[in-house]
């Protein structure tokens, strides 16, 4: 009777140790989900293991002698709680060594963000038509604003050059976009879709490498096998001319015009360039004037490379290594260290950023990842950085209509239409598809 008694309360303590345990485990919230299970199923050998050694020495209860039984007991019971203290120490150090990995991962992401505001506040543009100089923020609006300026100008170009010449574009340019682009609403793409994305791409490599001798050249080795040799050449020429010049008679006063170059150019004659403008809204528009080339006068478009290129390349890396950290969930990714740098980028920095995202320099950001949601890739979704952390979600419901950002990105969980709505049920759907396919 006395041995049973003795066995009951050894059972009481370690079920009490076991509970403890337990507890610890529970609260590794931060552990993958494989990990908990991995500890709960060594606790259950545990004390699957103290059970048959109980009943172990329970079945010899008439052949050993209870003093025995006891020593027997204790012994094994010492070599168990040996092992459990050590197991215990091992899960506290590989939390201690956690709690440092993540110390240090949350360290990098504020210093990821002092280094993305110090890249703004270098920022420096000077308005072309009235010389002002706009710095950080305001410096990007004087982009936008310089972009719309030559998404028009372009369209003109374009829609004078289609009237006169017809195609301008590769057809193997309009199948590599059809190849790019895949829709996740199964909604009907239109020509007009592409053509516009030719249009706002087009305006954004001219603006981003500007229209000096080697943005020139960047311009035409990427649209070598895209668009037509003789008119992306006619493009750039034409373009090039286009200066802010300023005026001499009355101080402080500038104006744009578009000049010819010398008889002597190589490059394109007085009657060409009047022959692309006869009897077009180009000429009527813009051009005023045809001036000679002077150092007073210098490139209306000369590029904003050296003042973006490294701005994305660091956003681009600091969303990767946020992409790439395991230790935490998607959601607490997303939610918390993503929103962190979105919360940095203005409603114009997202416009421009998504003009470069969708444009053949950025297009790693997503569109060249691209998968069918009835045939899911993990790997090429776990890559699509723009949707994943909603890093345009800013952007108001005007611009995206008038950027047709929605053909892009349709499964942005915008912050002016919660998905949560019965109106976006069905994309909510979709994200929601799509989640459990980023952990």
């Amino acid at each position: 009777m006395k041995t049973e008694i003795f066995l009951i309360f050894i059972c009481i303590i370690l079920s009490v140790i076991t509970y403890i345990l337990y507890k610890s485990i529970l609260k590794l919230k931060s552990e993958s989900k494989k990990e908990i299970n991995r500890r709960i199923v060594i606790l259950v050998i545990f004390i699957v293991s103290i059970i048959f050694i109980i009943l172990g020495i329970i079945g010899n209860n008439n052949e050993i002698e209870i003093s025995n039984k006891s020593s027997n007991l204790i012994a094994a019971s010492t070599a168990l709680l040996t092992g459990l203290a050590f197991f215990v120490q091992y899960l506290a150090n590989k939390q201690v060594q956690k709690q440092f990995k993540f110390q240090q991962f949350e360290s990098h992401i504020y210093k990821l963000v002092d280094i993305h505001r110090e890249n703004v506040l270098n920022w420096k543009k000077q308005d072309k038509k009235t010389f002002e100089i706009y710095y950080d923020r305001l410096a990007a609006v004087s982009v936008l604003d310089c972009f719309d300026v030559l998404f028009k100008e372009i369209t003109l170009f374009i829609d004078s050059w289609v009237l006169k010449n017809n195609s301008y574009f590769k057809d193997a340019y309009i199948k590599e976009l059809y190849s790019i682009y895949t829709t996740f609403d199964d909604k009907e793409i239109k020509n007009e879709d592409f053509i516009f994305w030719i249009k706002t791409e087009l305006t954004y490599i001219v603006l981003f490498y500007g229209l000096e001798d080697k943005g020139i050249e960047n311009i035409k080795n990427l649209y070598k096998d895209k668009l037509e040799d003789n008119f992306i050449t006619e493009l750039v020429n034409l373009f090039s001319r286009k200066i802010s010049q300023k005026n001499h008679k009355q101080e402080n006063s500038y104006s744009v015009h578009f000049y010819i170059s010398k008889p002597n150019s190589s490059d394109v004659n007085n009657y060409e360039l009047k022959n692309i403008l006869k009897d077009t809204d180009l000429y009527n528009l813009f051009v005023s004037d045809f001036l000679h080339d002077s150092p007073d006068n210098f490139k209306y478009y000369n590029g904003v490379e050296t003042m973006f290129s490294h701005y994305y390349r660091h956003l681009f890396n600091s969303y990767k290594f946020i992409n790439t950290y395991f230790e935490i969930d998607y959601l607490t990714r997303w939610k918390t260290y993503g929103n962190l740098i979105r919360t940095q980028l203005t409603n114009t920095e997202q416009i421009l950023f998504f003009l470069n995202s969708i444009s053949l320099i950025g297009r790693d950001w997503e569109l060249n990842h691209q998968t069918s949601l009835f045939m899911p890739d993990e790997k090429i979704l776990n890559k699509k950085l723009i949707t994943k952390y909603d890093i345009i979600k800013n952007i108001p419901e005007g611009d995206r209509k008038k950027y047709n950002i929605d053909f892009f990105y349709p499964d942005i969980e915008w912050e002016d239409k919660p998905m949560y709505l019965a109106e976006n049920k069905s994309r909510y759907t979709t994200r929601t598809n799509l989640k459990k396919y980023y952990n």
